[in-house]
C-alpha cells in the first residue's frame, strides 16, 4: 500500500519487471535502484539471483501485502529465493543480503521474503538447510523495516557488524515483522541510538517445527548486541531464544557492552524459548512463558556482568526442572511481582543464585501442581547473595517430600529474608 508521503515511486509492473517467479527480476530491480528511485512491487514472485543493494536516501521497497493469495483475489507481493546449485533459478550471491540498505532512511514494506528449503531427508541435519544470506541486511541508520513476512531463511534481518566502520544499523524501527529462521530471526549489533522493534514474531521454520529438538539448540529469535538504547514491545519467541549480549564495542576493542534499553511484552512460546542475557542493563515488564518439555535450562537466564530488573514475569505450567530463573556469574537480577506454575513432579528448582551474583525477589507467588512437591523454592551456591521479600508459596498439607523455601550453601552472606509465606516449606 502507498502512502502519500512516499513521493515518486516505479511501478514494478509498468516498468515490465518479472513477476512470474521463474524469470530473474534482479537485474531490472537494481536498475530502478541505481537510478535513485524507490520501488512499488506490484503482486507477483520475484526471483531473484542476486541481491538488491540501495542507491540513495530515503529509498523505499513497497508491496501490497504478503501472506497466502487466499482464492486468488488478495494482491501479495514476495522475493523468491531458490538454492545456489539450482540450475536455472538459484541465487549466484550469499555476500550480503536479498536486500541490503546501505543509505539512511531506506524502507521495506509490506511484502515478503520466500526462500526455498528442500525437503530433508532422514532425520533431519543443520547441514541440510540452505544456508542463505539474511533476507534484509542493515548497513545504514534509519531503516524502517515494516509489515514483512520472511519464510525458511537461515537469517531474517541482520544488523550485525564485523566494524563499526563499515555499517551502522543505528535508529533502526523494526514494526510487525515475523521471520521463520533456523539461525537468527533479527540480529542487531552495535549500534548508536535508537533501537525500536514492536509487534515481532521469529520461529524456527517450516519442518524443524515438528518435533526435532536438537535443531531448536541453534535457533534465535531475537539477539541484540551494544545498543545504547533497545526498545522492545509486544513480541513472540516461538521455540527459539531471545539473546540480550555482550560483544567488543568498538569492535576493533577488547571492551565489552552489552545492550541499554528496555523491553514491555515478551511472550516466551513452547519448549527451548527463554531469555539469556550475558551483557547489558535492561529494564523489563510482562514475559509470559508457555509450558516447555525436555528443557532443564532456565527460562531467564542472567550471566556475565549483565543487570536485568523484570517485573510481572509469568512462568506458566512448566514442565521443565529448572532452575527455571538464574543469575550466575556477576550479573544482577531484580525480580518482582511474578508468577511460577510449577506441574513437574521431579525434583526440581524455581530460583538459583551462583557464583557472585544478585538475586532479589519481591512479590513472587509460586505454585505447584502436585500438592506435596519436592523442590527448593531459591538455590543459592558460591558467594551468591539472594534476598526474597513477600513472597508466597502454595499452601501444603504435609511436607512429606521435603519442600525447601531456600537452599543456602553458604547461609551467613548477608541474604535477606522477610515477609514470605510459604506453609510447610523448611
Amino acid at each position: 500500500m502507498l502512502l502519500e508521503t512516499d513521493g515518486p515511486i516505479a511501478s514494478a509492473a509498468a516498468e515490465g519487471v518479472p513477476r512470474d517467479g521463474v524469470t530473474d527480476a534482479q537485474p531490472m530491480l537494481q536498475a530502478l535502484l541505481d537510478q535513485g528511485r524507490s520501488i512499488y512491487l506490484d503482486p507477483g514472485d520475484y526471483l531473484l539471483r542476486r541481491g538488491l543493494e540501495t542507491r540513495d536516501l530515503y529509498q523505499k521497497i513497497v508491496g501490497p501485502g504478503w501472506g497466502s493469495p487466499g482464492d486468488g483475489q488478495r494482491p501479495i507481493a514476495r522475493f523468491v529465493v531458490y538454492p545456489h546449485d539450482h540450475a536455472e533459478r538459484g541465487y549466484l550471491d550469499n555476500r550480503r543480503g536479498i536486500v541490503t540498505i546501505d543509505h539512511p532512511h531506506c524502507a521495506v514494506r509490506e511484502l515478503g521474503f520466500h526462500f526455498v528449503q528442500p525437503a530433508p531427508t532422514g532425520t533431519p541435519t543443520l547441514s541440510q538447510i540452505v544456508k542463505y544470506a539474511p533476507a534484509i541486511r542493515l548497513r545504514n541508520i534509519g531503516a524502517r523495516i515494516e509489515d514483512v513476512m520472511i519464510s525458511n531463511a537461515w537469517d531474517g534481518v541482520h544488523g550485525a557488524v564485523t566494524d563499526t566502520a563499515d555499517n551502522q544499523p543505528g535508529r533502526a524501527h523494526l514494526e510487525r515483522v515475523y521471520v521463520g529462521a533456523m539461525n537468527v530471526g533479527v540480529r542487531m549489533d552495535s549500534a548508536l541510538g535508537t533501537v525500536q522493534l514492536s509487534n515481532c514474531q521469529a520461529w524456527p521454520f517450516g519442518w524443524v517445527q515438528s518435533g526435532y529438538l536438537d535443531l531448536w539448540e541453534t535457533s534465535t529469535a531475537f539477539q541484540f548486541g551494544a545498543i545504547d538504547n533497545l526498545q522492545i514491545s509486544d513480541v513472540i519467541a516461538f521455540r527459539s531464544a531471545v539473546r540480550f549480549v555482550a560483544e567488543p564495542y568498538p569492535k576493533d576493542t577488547s571492551v565489552m557492552r552489552g545492550p541499554i534499553g528496555s523491553f514491555s511484552g515478551i511472550t516466551l512460546d513452547g519448549s527451548r524459548a527463554r531469555i539469556e542475557m550475558t551483557g547489558g542493563r535492561m529494564n523489563g515488564a510482562n514475559v509470559y512463558k508457555t509450558t516447555g518439555v525436555d528443557d532443564e535450562r532456565p527460562c531467564v537466564d542472567v550471566a556475565g556482568n549483565a543487570e536485568l530488573s523484570l517485573s510481572n514475569l509469568n512462568i506458566l505450567n512448566t514442565l521443565e526442572r529448572g532452575p527455571f530463573v538464574m543469575a550466575r556469574d556477576n550479573a544482577r537480577l531484580v525480580l518482582s511481582g511474578s508468577i511460577i506454575s510449577a506441574v513437574a513432579n521431579d525434583d526440581y528448582v524455581a530460583l538459583a543464585a551462583e557464583d557472585q551474583a544478585e538475586l532479589t525477589v519481591i512479590g513472587a507467588n509460586f505454585r505447584c501442581a502436585k500438592r506435596d512437591p519436592l523442590c527448593t523454592f531459591v538455590r543459592q551456591r558460591g558467594d551468591a547473595l539472594v534476598s526474597v521479600i513477600g513472597s508466597r508459596g502454595p499452601g501444603l498439607v504435609s511436607n512429606a517430600n521435603g519442600a525447601q523455601f531456600a537452599d543456602l550453601e553458604q547461609p551467613g552472606l548477608g541474604h535477606a529474608f522477610a515477609g514470605n509465606v510459604f506453609p510447610g516449606f523448611v
